[in-house]
């Protein structure tokens, strides 16, 4: 737990005297200055959390010297201990957020000390939703980096599947890309060229544009079986296409297959 520092500011010792002694046994450390300047000085040395100021000191009035604090020191917490006779300035620097709390002279001791905890209290929840808030932002920051890295690793793949693709479709011999279902998932151009004539569409059963005993083998194959040969030569709209049923499997488990064709 950081240290907690009081800064007293009042032109008159006599009131720092008494406030020192009012609140030495409490749990921070109490600094004084009897200027506005010299308090703008101590902030700039010694780590404030709380700042208790008279209104009524020579060279700036308190709530001008509060401004400054707040302009410099935003999480410090700020407090004017004055006269009821400046109550209307002291009201428009609380209505503008310059001042957090006000306290009259006299002070009541017990009222005096309660409202200081409440000070240093209210300064440690600042400081715990700034730190919180930063590091959401770090969070957020990182979080950000990782899509963006992600991103480009799906592009990278992306193009790298576009690049495969294209290689498929280029092959000089007919490539047909089947289903677990036993469907038609792919077929590179040489393929679609060579099944034209016959009722093939992607999507379509194997029976529909495959010979018979075609089908069967590659049915065999998907539901993990071997056929009697994973070569296969068969007729097809005048050519003999001689075959190879090449499985894509994972874990033991085929998730479909590929039909390379050549024909003869």
């Amino acid at each position: 737990m950081r240290d907690r520092v009081l800064l007293c500011v009042d032109d008159e010792v006599s009131v720092l005297r008494s406030l020192k002694r009012c609140l030495r046994k409490e749990a921070y450390q109490i600094v004084t200055a009897s200027r506005g300047a010299e308090g703008l000085a101590l902030l700039e040395t010694h780590p404030v959390q709380v700042v208790l100021s008279d209104q009524r000191m020579p060279d700036m009035v308190g709530t001008a010297f509060l401004q400054q604090v707040k302009e410099h020191y935003p999480d410090t917490v700020r407090v004017m201990l004055s006269g009821y006779a400046e109550v209307h300035a002291i009201l428009a620097s609380i209505n503008q957020g310059e001042i957090y709390r006000f306290l009259p002279k006299p002070w009541n001791e017990e009222e005096l000390k309660v409202t200081l905890r409440q000070c240093f209290d209210r300064y440690d929840l600042i400081r715990q939703n700034r730190e919180l808030i930063e590091q959401i932002q770090k969070k957020n920051e990182t979080l950000q980096c990782l899509n963006e890295t992600l991103e480009q690793l799906v592009e990278e793949r992306t193009q790298s599947l576009r690049f495969a693709q294209d290689i498929v479709e280029k092959l000089p011999y007919p490539v047909l890309g089947i289903s677990r279902e036993g469907f038609a998932a792919l077929a590179n151009e040489t393929a679609r060229h060579l099944l034209s004539s016959t009722s093939f569409f992607l999507g379509a059963d194997l029976d529909v544009f495959l010979p018979a005993g075609v089908a069967e083998a590659v049915t065999l194959r998907l539901n993990g079986k071997r056929p009697g040969c994973d070569k296969l030569t068969f007729p097809l709209n005048g050519h003999t296409i001689c075959s190879e049923i090449i499985p894509l499997s994972h874990r033991h488990t085929v998730r479909g297959c590929i039909l390379l064709m050549e024909v003869q």
